[in-house]
């Protein structure tokens, strides 16, 4: 483990949860779908039947300089004295690592002949709704290059959601290549995290992390690349008039959504949603705001609320049906 600010916590447990590998979805974000737009607009028969969620470890490393981060909220559950804990006090300052992770992800999706198990062939997995898989720290980046291998060899479908520079990272691991090597077998799709185009709007909520410029670099890459792109806008803030054009040229599908307290998925610290209402004028108009703009260009399709987290699995295998290929099942790199 990881354990950063330990002074004045007596840590007697561990949070629940380590055990755990692919969680099928069945209820919730992933499965009700908000009365949210999207274009192109879908329904709930639309929504992969098999659709699970994993996280490779428990925590975080970002620190406290995503003020909106709604996980300490609704992991309390799995934490010792809960909300008194040093889990939820000090979230983002550890990082548990599962025990034996890849081994169990590869035994949990494959059997002994190294074959798909039936309930996870043609699944959907989002990684990682909990914590960011491309934490940049070596050990975790090395499982999570030891983890893209084994989808490699799994008949399933991930979208990796993360905000972190190493999706591009080509040395020491090579999580770029492997990720272009599961685009060529359409089983993968990078969702990237990025709130607007304007740094000082993305400052409200984000103390540090990759400038808007250099997340739309990355993005635009890994298009380049032949991989799917979903951008995560979320939470949405004020943006520039070229923001939707630079989606459009940077990535495939777009997920919007605002800050939020309730009803559409994890709910943003109350005293963070409350500054950015009083901050920002009409503040929740830009999600259909930037919808609009994006259908102005017609070139990008884009989901609201869990309409775009969902919709990118979708738009995903639309893409990778268009693309054409010089084998089967493969795309040109």
């Amino acid at each position: 483990p990881i354990l950063k600010r330990t002074d004045g916590y007596t840590i007697t447990a561990f949070p629940k949860g380590l055990n755990s590998v692919l969680s099928l979805q069945t209820t919730g974000f992933w499965r009700k779908l908000s009365r949210s737009p999207a274009n192109p607009d879908f329904s709930e028969a639309d929504v992969p039947n098999l659709l699970y969620t994993f996280d490779p470890w428990l925590g975080c490393l970002f620190g406290t300089s995503c003020r909106f981060c709604y996980v300490p909220s609704v992991a309390t559950r799995i934490y010792p004295n809960g909300r008194q804990s040093y889990w939820y006090q000090q979230w983002g300052n550890w990082l548990l690592y599962k025990p034996d992770i890849t081994r169990r992800l590869r035994q949990q999706l494959l059997d002994g002949a190294g074959l798909t198990r039936p309930a996870y062939q043609g699944a959907a997995v989002y990684m990682s709704p909990k914590t960011d898989p491309l934490i940049p720290i070596k050990d975790a980046l090395a499982i999570t290059a030891q983890n893209l291998d084994v989808f490699l060899d799994a008949e399933c479908f991930l979208m990796l959601q993360t905000r972190s520079p190493k999706v591009i990272e080509e040395n020491d691991p090579d999580i770029f290549h492997r990720i272009i090597e599961l685009a060529r077998h359409k089983k993968v799709g990078v969702s990237f995290s990025i709130s607007t185009d304007l740094l000082d709007q993305q400052r409200r909520i984000e103390s540090g992390g990759l400038l808007p410029e250099e997340r739309l670099r990355i993005m635009a890459r890994l298009k380049a690349a032949g991989v799917f792109v979903s951008a995560a806008v979320a939470p949405l803030m004020p943006y520039s008039p070229e923001f939707a054009r630079k989606l459009v040229d940077s990535c495939h599908h777009a997920s919007i959504q605002v800050l939020h307290l309730t009803g559409a998925g994890a709910a943003t610290p109350k005293d963070v949603l409350d500054q950015t209402h009083r901050d920002i004028p009409h503040y929740r108009d830009l999600e259909l705001r930037l919808a609009e703009e994006l259908d102005g260009i017609g070139e990008l399709p884009w989901g609201i609320a869990n309409k775009g987290f969902i919709g990118a699995f979708l738009a995903a295998r639309r893409y990778y049906e268009t693309v054409s290929t010089s084998e089967p099942g493969l795309i040109p790199v």
